[in-house]
């Protein structure tokens, strides 16, 4: 049987991992499914709720079937791996737990989106259930660490001429709340949701830390700082108050005699070793030796790599979990074990502004999930059915109808 590769040419399909979604909303519609048209797959079925979403997205992607029960969905067909991209649930948790914990223990392998819990406790809990899977494993959406530019700047630090890192600086703008424990708060949705992110770069680039301190302003804007038992010491600034025009990240690292910067997560600067000659008494700018490399992307061309799935990490790590399933391997990164990394700078921050805290140690009892008990009247559907979907906005459970939380 005939599949298409990257170009649209014929391909072999007989070993096509089949795949199964979870989840047919915005995210998905936009970042997931459009990047199957360049994997080897087969698109078995979707699950939603809301049935009419499930039918509709099974037809627009090719799905053979379509279910609003996962667990149906795992009874009556045979899968390699199942994709789900959900959201928050009514109490404030990210709803992967249960559903990823059954999906493993039936034996077939998931990727999900991020966060992956509320809190790295319930990590351990996916560890276990991959344990007792026969072989079935768990991948992490983390696209920061399948950017281009991210892989570019993780080999640059790993390069013997950079040397160890010594110190770096990250900007992001999202908020850094008083209370990132209790998810019925809009900031801490976005805390949760968006420095996720950074914390993967900083899983992916650095590994654990040692001890977090924080300090935030009235605002819930923020300075983070992570020290490592490397000696490395890193700055994480929360610019919740930027200019929405302005772009959202900066990243700088700062090795022995070098350093990397990435903007915008697609610019990137690399300043090797060099000499720019004695001060007071050179005439010109031009280093008398080492050099400054710029990688930039042209937007001129209709290539791949200029496409957002591409730049922002969406078919890399799509592709690696497909390839992943057909190699029966276990991530080398943005598995398990990334995951618990990442959720343990997360929970970092519970021990309050201004008190160091060791890394990963969680502070309060709540396991960040709280009853969320604003609940506003859908305009769509008439139903008291609106619940806090992210930091931004308000998602019907019944009709899907979004609104800002603005």
């Amino acid at each position: 049987m005939s599949g298409l590769g990257i170009q649209g040419e014929l391909i072999n399909e007989e070993n096509a991992p089949k795949i199964a979604v979870i989840g047919c909303g915005s995210h998905s519609f936009r970042n997931i499914f459009p990047t199957f048209q360049y994997l080897n797959i087969e698109l078995v079925a979707t699950c939603d709720l809301i049935e009419e979403k499930a039918q509709r997205y099974a037809r627009q992607f090719g799905a053979q079937k379509f279910y609003t029960d996962y667990r149906i969905m795992l009874q009556n067909e045979t899968l390699d791996g199942v994709i789900m991209v959900l959201g928050y649930g009514s109490k404030g948790e990210p709803l992967y737990p249960e559903i990823v914990n059954d999906v493993l223990k039936k034996g077939v392998s998931v990727w999900i989106e991020k966060p992956p819990a509320a809190n790295s406790m319930l990590i351990e809990e996916f560890i276990e259930s991959e344990k007792q899977s026969n072989g079935s494993f768990l991948q992490v959406g983390f696209k920061k660490m399948f950017m281009p530019s991210s892989i570019e700047m993780k080999n640059i630090i790993d390069s013997e001429s950079f040397g160890k890192p010594t110190s770096y600086y990250m900007k992001y703008n999202v908020d850094l709340p008083h209370d990132s424990s209790d998810l019925r708060l809009p900031s801490s949705r976005r805390f949760i949701d968006d420095y996720v992110h950074v914390a993967s770069m900083q899983q992916f680039l650095f590994g654990p830390a040692s001890k977090v301190i924080y300090f935030n302003n009235s605002d819930e804007s923020g300075f983070a700082n992570f020290f490592y038992e490397s000696g490395l010491i890193g700055t994480v600034h929360f610019s919740r108050s930027s200019s929405k025009l302005s772009p959202i990240e900066r990243i700088e690292v700062i090795g022995e005699g070098e350093n990397v910067i990435m903007d915008n997560n697609i610019d990137i600067r690399y300043y090797s070793k060099g000499n720019i000659g004695p001060y007071g008494s050179t005439p010109s700018y031009i280093p008398k030796s080492g050099s400054v490399k710029i990688f930039s992307p042209e937007f001129s061309l209709g290539q791949l790599y200029n496409k957002g799935l591409f730049l922002l990490g969406y078919y890399n790590e799509m592709k690696y979990f497909v390839d992943n399933l057909r190699l029966k391997m276990k991530p080398k990164k943005a598995g398990s074990e990334d995951a618990l990394a990442v959720m343990k700078y997360i929970d970092s921050f519970t021990a309050g502004s201004g008190k160091m805290n060791d890394f990963g140690h969680y502070h309060v009892n709540s396991n960040r999930i709280n009853v969320n008990k604003e609940v506003l009247k859908c305009e769509n559907c008439g139903e008291n059915s609106m619940y806090l979907k992210d930091g931004w906005n308000y998602t019907c459970v019944i009709c899907g109808n979004t609104i800002s939380a603005d």
